[in-house]
C-alpha cells in the first residue's frame, strides 16, 4: 500500500469540514468529548466564545454530535487546523494515522526523556500514536513539570 507522508509541523490543514482532522485525533484523552484545551491544541484561534457557541448543550464539552453541527462547521471552516510537530501518514484510501518519533515528541514535550519515550512506545515501533499517547501512564508522563 503506497504511503504519502507529510511533515505536520509545516502543515496547516483547511478546515472546511471538521472532518479534516478526526474528531479521535482532537480528542487527545479519548473520552469522546473534546475541551476548551484539546480544541485549542488544534485550532489554535478557536475563542472561548466560539468554543460556548459550539457547546450547545453547556457542559463546557464538545461531544461529535455538536462537533458536526452546522455551527461548529462554519467556526471550524473559518480556522486553519495544526497538527504540532506530529507526522501524518496517508495511504492511497485516505486514512490518516498521526504520530510523533522520539525527536518530535521531545520538541513537543521538552522535558521527555528517551527512557520515558522507550515506556510510552507500549509497541515498540519507535514511534508514539494517539493510543499510545492516551495511556495513563503516557499522560502522567507528558504533563509533567
Amino acid at each position: 500500500m503506497k504511503k504519502t507522508v507529510i511533515t505536520a509541523a509545516a502543515m496547516l490543514v483547511s478546515t472546511a469540514a471538521i472532518a479534516q482532522v478526526p474528531f479521535s485525533s482532537v480528542d487527545a484523552d479519548g473520552d469522546n468529548r473534546l475541551s476548551f484545551e484539546e480544541v485549542t491544541a488544534v485550532y489554535a484561534n478557536v475563542s472561548s466564545n466560539d468554543f460556548q457557541e459550539i457547546d450547545t448543550d453547556g457542559d463546557s464539552l464538545i461531544d461529535p454530535t455538536e462537533a458536526r453541527a452546522p455551527v461548529a462547521v462554519e467556526i471550524m471552516g473559518e480556522q486553519s487546523a495544526t497538527t504540532t510537530g506530529m507526522t501524518v501518514d496517508i495511504d492511497t484510501e485516505g486514512n490518516q494515522t498521526m504520530y510523533y518519533d522520539y525527536d518530535e515528541a521531545s520538541a513537543r514535550y521538552p522535558e521527555l526523556s528517551a527512557e520515558d519515550f522507550e515506556e510510552i512506545d507500549e509497541n515498540g515501533d519507535g514511534l508514539l500514536d494517539a493510543v499510545e499517547l492516551r495511556q495513563p501512564a503516557a499522560v502522567a508522563v507528558l504533563t509533567q513539570g
